[in-house]
């Protein structure tokens, strides 16, 4: 930014467009708020403008702060002011009005030795004179928008200025917060996703990928190549199941069939794949997606799945990795070939699982690991 670009004053700034469209966009940038804050900054003539904001039942110290500074002042405030923003403050953020500026004379009182001392600690940083605003959102966050200044009180325009921001600014926050809601339970989708192996990509007529998801992307690739799943590349499967995909596309593609359908991809390691009809075409990298299509991987077991196989149902080491095989589909032969013990000790091992987790056989033990918490391990 131009050293002309940074004198700018408020006459020369369009509300709606360099202060409200920020604000709504800023929740988008990396950091939060950026454009805004800046604009604010030199609208104001500040030295430093910050927006610390969190929620109220999270701890100080996950306050997030963000600011704009004259670079000449950025390390010193971001180093020392900041950190001791709730820590030594003595400011009653939480407890001032909503939505109203406030002044640090509102706020400090001169009798008061804490708050002498404090105005003395923002002093010796130049920051004479503050503008202050709280701004909450519905569901519990709060935040402080604080504007600086060293030589010379705020114009009179600068409160008026931050009255009408505020509300832009709160719902902004709100905003903020139920994408960090979503985020979380995203993050909680994908954990499941990802530890039950699944994934999903979308295609067109021709198999071409038009978009896929990481997991999906992961499992293609470790099962059938690194260029197997590319975006925008045909969908490289093998003869048998290539052809059963490209007759189910042609029927989506031609309505013949709206249900789902499934196609077995790989045996060992053990792939398979449900395909489904978009009912509204989405056109993306200028290709039009026909089927959304899951695609389910075996893995092998993890220490996890056997720790929790061992306490969930008091087995053994060993009768714990017979049950993870059996579960699989292995015979007892396979399992015990697999877990290099003899047939006879197998069977042995087995009967103690199913007296232990209280299955009747096999496919009981199947259904009860299947549809079990120890899937996700």
């Amino acid at each position: 930014m131009s050293a002309r670009q940074d004198r700018r004053d408020m006459t020369q700034f369009d509300f709606e467009q360099d202060l409200v469209i920020p604000a709504h966009a800023g929740v988008l940038e990396e950091p939060y708020w950026k454009t805004l804050l800046d604009n604010l900054r030199m609208a104001t003539q500040s030295i430093y403008v910050s927006f610390a904001f969190r929620r109220t039942d999270t701890s100080v110290g996950d306050l997030i702060v963000m600011s704009s500074a004259e670079d000449k002042y950025s390390s010193e405030l971001n180093g020392r002011y900041l950190d001791t923003l709730e820590r030594q403050s003595p400011l009653p953020y939480k407890n001032l009005k909503p939505g109203r500026v406030y002044s640090l004379d509102e706020i400090l009182d001169p009798e008061n030795a804490v708050h002498r001392a404090y105005r003395d600690y923002l002093s010796a940083r130049s920051l004479n004179y503050i503008r202050g605003v709280r701004v909450v959102e519905p569901s519990g966050g709060y935040g402080w928008l604080s504007l600086n200044r060293r030589d010379g009180d705020f114009t009179p325009e600068v409160r008026p200025l931050l009255e009408r921001l505020v509300p832009h600014l709160g719902s902004a926050l709100r905003t903020l917060a139920a994408l960090e809601q979503e985020r979380r339970r995203s993050d909680v989708a994908t954990f499941a996703i990802r530890r039950l192996n699944f994934g999903w990509l979308t295609l067109d007529a021709q198999m071409r990928v038009v978009e896929i998801a990481p997991e999906a992307q992961e499992i293609l690739r470790e099962r059938l190549g690194p260029a197997a799943a590319e975006p925008g590349q045909r969908l490289i499967l093998r003869a048998r199941s290539r052809n059963a995909l490209k007759n189910v596309l042609d029927e989506f593609s031609d309505r013949t069939s709206t249900g789902a359908r499934v196609i077995h991809i790989l045996d060992e390691p053990w792939l398979d794949m449900m395909v489904v009809p978009i009912s509204v075409p989405t056109v993306l990298r200028g290709k039009t997606a026909v089927a959304m299509a899951y695609v389910h991987g075996g893995r092998s077991g993890s220490d996890d799945q056997y720790r929790q196989l061992m306490e969930l149902f008091s087995l053994s080491g060993n009768e714990a990795r017979l049950a993870l095989a059996l579960s699989k589909g292995r015979t007892l032969a396979e399992a015990a070939a697999e877990l290099n013990i003899a047939t006879e000790t197998a069977r042995f091992y087995s009967k103690r699982v199913y007296a232990k987790s209280g299955t009747r056989g096999q496919a009981d033990l199947v259904r009860l690991i299947l549809t079990s918490v120890i899937a996700l391990a």
